[in-house]
């Protein structure tokens, strides 16, 4: 056609349609001029077999008709209209509909401004995939839009939010069939004028819907079946095709899944069941996805439980990767695992209140564990019933009431289990107590005053608590002698003590001035031995767990029998048998405390440093027995002592560089109740259920402290009891108040902390709990590192105060201090914390201090 004139040519209407066999057609000479033609109706359609086609040097400026113009040209595969002047169009109707093997259109370059109707412009295009509508596709002026993009079933994404309809009236089959396109903005959509929405909507696979203000969807659109949800919302739904305005996003659900979350150990065992999800049966929940594990998972998991990732922690289940939305509902299990526990502690006790054998920490266990202690469960068969005594069966062998524990399960809190046992009947005589009576000074056997035991065999229980009193018949002085030891001694009947248990009684002349207290009756005591301390053979220690050791006759020897397990830090019972100089001898009970092999002072005192736990907040005082330092040292907290010391006629306890401790905040004062009492925690709140009786006597610590404007004594462990339940006070009190003075500033300590030197070493083991308050004058910088300083050469490390701006890298939980989370509050990836200190460890994993008891693993930053 290269000597083609259609430089005069208007209408092209047909010119090319129609040629079945056309296969190629380039017409963009120079000769085919179209600057003229004002009509272009199906200039090219049913050209079935063409494949390619250049009209890129068409002049359109004047053409006002494009209907059908490439309609049905079925072998086209692509379309360039770069140079297309839409400008003067008003008709476009099925312009390129039935173009089925087009996979790419470019009409970014039309200006449609003046067209009128697009009807089936892009219909049954169905191999076209995305559709590029550029800014100037205008639709101001368009009436009719039935069929558009009716069977484009490949478009998996349509842009129409810019479109303007407000003079569209008829909308009918606009998207129907569009089987690929899940979401669908229509929110600029005016549909005011429309009279026509028959199956505007027909997609069977959206999913997303959003809509305006003006966009009214009348019941005929034919909607894909389903529930239409709120974004962001699945409480809020509606009907989106009552002619009513739903202004916002809507995501279309045909199914739900609920997640079922279970113990992975024990599958028996649901810990929590989420609602039905809604969702679309098309596409499947993942539960890979961050988004979706923080929205739907990690919140979800109970507090004492973990995700399961691990082969060992899954124990054979696997883990799903997806949950998939069903019409009649699914049930999809999680797996999680129990973090591990040893918040279990089991003891064995007789009905008086003493205890058998040692407290017992099972280890092992997580979370969702079970233990069985019952009378034939794992637990006793794993640690027996000591020898001598027996599972008590019996309600006479138990308080009043009570029901022995059987199977329990692990959680996150403290659980103190007690086995209630009965001893065994005794049918060997060398478990008894024998009592001797010896003359004063002497092991002679008192004449005519035989011995005797305490306990009957085949009738005495092992546990049972013999005593002998020097107001018994059996003690009667014998003529001219008194008695010196009056007090009453006690023994508890143990099985297998070797030499046998002895009370003895001891007799002299009595003398001028003098009292009937004798010295020679061994007295059992309290040691502390070094942790790992060898006791073969020793004798040393042995001696120095009798009290009146320096009273006793020259000679007698003291040995273990048997000799304390040292390898573990702790406080039990001993026995040291004490071999006088004629080679008789006593079993005498003693406490025995394996301490820190390190205990020993290293500052300005002599002596040996014995660690004393704090009952009660306390203040250190200077040798005039003032305070020396604003430092408030809480309950708990633990110092290095050597010794005590008079000041004012008030007991302290030496500490290093001067310091000095009120014995008050350390050793008890036994008080007596006068009524039944409850114990509070230190915000004057009931601790527990537990009711202290009338007539028992209390240990309390330190001087009264006031809460809630009343008066508390301290009793230990941050518990207190009030005042007026006590025994009335015979000493004046002065209420602990903080100290004042301008010259240094509060600090509130978020860690625990160390006293340090000026050369930067720890000064003394004064360990500050959180929460101290200490008063400062200023910071330092020793070996690099910066400190607040205290009064008398004390320096306090800054990071206990100071916070540090760590940035997390993951989402963080918040965790107490014994390494439970606190709530569901997941920490965002990303935010800033403040920390506190060096990280400290709970259940072997490093934790930032971040406030108050509240934590944060150092493996998110």
């Amino acid at each position: 056609m290269s000597s083609f004139d259609t430089s005069h040519v208007t209408d092209m209407s047909g010119m090319f349609s129609g040629d079945s066999a056309l296969t190629n057609l380039d017409i963009s000479g120079s000769n085919f001029d179209t600057s003229k033609v004002t009509n272009m109706q199906s200039m090219f359609a049913n050209d079935n077999s063409l494949t390619n086609l250049n009209v890129s040097k068409f002049n359109t400026s004047n053409v006002t008709n494009m209907w059908a113009m490439f309609n049905n040209d079925s072998s086209l595969t692509s379309l360039k209209l770069p140079n297309f002047d839409t400008d003067n169009v008003t008709n476009m109707w099925g312009m390129f509909s039935g173009d089925s093997s087009l996979t790419s259109l470019d009409i970014s370059n039309f200006n449609t401004g003046h067209v009128i109707n697009m009807q089936y412009m892009f219909a049954n295009d169905n191999s076209l995939t995305s559709l590029n509508l550029s800014s100037n596709f205008y639709t101001n002026d368009v009436t009719d839009m039935s069929y558009m993009f009716s069977g484009d079933s490949g478009l998996t994404n349509l842009d129409v939010s810019k479109f303007n309809t407000s003079k569209v009236t008829n909308m009918k089959q606009m998207f129907n069939g569009d089987s690929n396109l899940t979401s669908l903005n229509i929110s600029n959509f005016d549909t005011s004028n429309v009279t026509d929405m028959s199956d505007m909507l027909d997609a069977s696979s959206l999913e997303k819907l959003t809509l305006g203000e003006k966009t009214k969807l009348a019941n005929t659109v034919n909607l894909p079946s389903g529930t239409w949800h709120k974004q962001n919302d699945i409480s809020q739904t509606a009907t989106l095709d009552d002619n009513q305005p739903h202004v916002g996003t809507w995501i279309r659900t045909d199914g739900t899944v609920t997640l079922k979350f279970v113990n992975a150990k024990h599958t028996d065992k649901v810990l929590y069941t989420s609602d039905a999800l809604p969702g679309s049966t098309s596409k499947p929940l993942d539960l890979t996805d961050s988004t979706v594990k923080s929205t739907y998972i990690t919140p979800n998991i109970p507090t004492g439980y973990t995700y399961a990732t691990a082969t060992a922690d899954l124990y054979g289940n696997t883990q799903p990767q997806e949950a998939e939305f069903k019409a009649a509902g699914n049930t999809v299990t999680i797996y999680l695992i129990g973090d591990p526990e040893t918040n279990v502690t089991v003891k064995y006790e007789l009905k008086n209140g003493n205890q058998v054998g040692d407290t017992i920490t099972p280890t092992g266990n997580r979370v969702g564990d079970t233990l069985d202690l019952s009378q034939n469960g794992t637990f006793i068969a794993a640690n027996p019933i000591p020898n001598g005594y027996e599972y008590a069966t019996s309600p006479d062998d138990m308080p009043a009431d009570y029901i022995q524990p059987g199977v329990i399960t692990y959680g996150t809190e403290e659980q103190d289990k007690v086995i209630y046992v009965v001893g065994k009947v005794i049918t060997a005589s060398n478990d008894l107590v024998k009592v001797i009576h010896y003359y004063a000074g002497t092991i002679t056997r008192v004449k005519n005053m035989p011995d005797y035991t305490l306990g009957t065999v085949n009738s005495s229980r092992y546990g049972d608590v013999v005593s002998a009193s020097g107001t018994d018949p059996q003690q009667a002085a014998p003529k001219g002698y008194v008695l010196d030891n009056q007090a009453e001694q006690k023994r508890t009947l143990t099985p297998g003590v070797d030499p046998q248990q002895t009370i003895i009684f001891y007799y002299s002349v009595p003398k001028a001035g003098s009292g009937n207290n004798n010295p020679y009756n061994p007295q059992g005591g309290t040691v502390d031995i070094p942790q790992g301390t060898d006791l073969s053979g020793d004798s040393t220690y042995a001696g120095d767990a009798i009290k009146n050791k320096d009273q006793l006759p020259g000679g007698t020897t003291y040995t273990w029998n048997p000799a304390p397990d040292t390898s573990t830090k702790g406080t039990s019972k001993g026995f040291v048998t004490v071999t006088y100089p004629d080679g008789t001898y006593t079993s005498v009970p003693v406490t025995v405390n394996i301490v820190d092999k390190k205990a020993n002072g290293n500052g300005n005192n002599t002596g040996t440093a014995e660690v004393k736990t704090l009952q009660h907040n306390a203040y250190l005082y200077d040798k005039e027995g003032k305070r020396a330092n604003a430092v408030i040292l809480k309950t708990g907290s633990q110092v290095n002592t050597y010794g005590t010391t008079m000041i004012n006629g008030r007991k302290f306890f030496n500490l290093n560089q001067g310091f000095y401790l009120a014995a008050g905040n350390v050793l008890s004062k036994a008080r007596k109740l006068i009524h039944n009492a409850y114990v509070y925690n230190k915000y004057g709140q009931r601790a527990n259920k537990q009711v202290l009786k009338r007539g028992n006597s209390i240990k309390t610590y330190g001087i009264p402290v006031i809460m809630r404007g009343k008066l508390y004594y301290a009793i230990g462990n941050n518990h207190f009891v009030k005042i007026n339940n006590c025994q009335p006070r015979t000493n004046n009190y002065q209420e602990a108040n903080a100290d004042t003075g301008t010259s240094s500033d509060k600090q509130t300590l978020l860690h625990n902390a160390y006293l340090y030197d000026d050369n930067g070493q720890r000064a003394n083991q004064v360990i500050l709990k959180a929460k101290s308050k200490v008063g400062t004058n200023r910071t330092k910088t020793i070996n690099g590192r910066k400190f607040y300083v205290l009064a008398n050469v004390y320096y306090l490390a800054a990071g206990n105060i100071d916070a540090i701006n760590r940035k997390l890298t993951h989402n963080a939980h918040i965790y107490s201090q014994y390494g439970n989370r606190l709530d569901r509050k997941v920490l965002k990836q990303g935010k800033s914390i403040p920390t506190y200190g060096d990280p400290v460890a709970i259940h072997g994993k490093a934790y930032y201090i971040v406030d108050f008891d509240k934590y944060l693993k150092r493996a998110n930053f």
